[in-house]
């Protein structure tokens, strides 16, 4: 199944103008009818899956220096 921008943007409440933007930096995967761009559904949830995961990690890091910040923190105010 292929999808439009427009879907893209419908069922993953990401703007249609991020999804071009990936599209022109090529981190999506693309197929070209004529001057139509389209995204192949397993395509689309790859994408998706690995973008979610790249967000986990950030959130993750980000959550290991909180705990480093407040852990030095409390050492040096005892």
């Amino acid at each position: 199944m292929l999808l439009t921008v427009e879907e893209l943007e419908r069922d993953s409440k990401i703007s249609r103008h991020t999804w071009r933007a990936w599209i022109r930096q090529g981190k999506v995967p693309i197929v070209r009818m004529g001057r139509c761009v389209r995204v192949e559904l397993t395509a689309y949830r790859a994408f998706l899956l690995e973008h979610a995961n790249d967000k986990a990690k950030q959130l993750a890091a980000t959550m290991r220096q909180v705990r480093t910040d407040a852990s030095k923190e409390e050492k040096s105010s005892t």
